[in-house]
């Protein structure tokens, strides 16, 4: 899979998603400095599945797109957001939790996905005003 790691994630867990998947981390190139719309429209141009630690930031992003399609001046959904709730505490969970979700048939263009530490659990953002 095709992934956009931002500068929130562990440098660790960036490398070792490298090993399976065509990563670009963002920690690692000039964009670092860019704004987190910014991350997300590149990532979707690309075609990358956005990673993040930064949920309330990306959450409410993933909400101005879904609401733009609905009123057109976006005609495309974003590549998809996986997120957590907080930044783990160790980071053996995440990663494991992030392969999980990269290596099922779940198409995740479009959706913010919350990864729950606390309960070990996906949980996606259900305000989807297209639906």
């Amino acid at each position: 899979m095709r992934l956009y790691v931002d500068e929130d994630v562990a440098r660790v867990v960036a490398v070792s998603l490298t090993q399976t998947h065509d990563v670009f981390y963002v920690e690692s190139s000039a964009a670092r400095s860019r704004t987190d719309a910014w991350h997300l429209r590149q990532a979707s141009i690309e075609s990358r599945v956005l990673i993040t630690l930064n949920h309330k930031d990306f959450r409410f992003l993933h909400r101005v797109w879904t609401s733009m399609r609905l009123f057109a001046p976006i005609h495309t959904r974003h590549g998809g957001i996986l997120t957590a709730t907080r930044a783990p505490k160790s980071q053996e969970p995440w990663l494991a939790a992030l392969e999980s979700m990269l290596t099922g048939d779940e198409d995740l263009a479009g959706r913010l996905l919350v990864w729950h530490p606390a309960s070990n659990e996906w949980r996606e953002d259900d305000w989807r005003p297209d639906d």
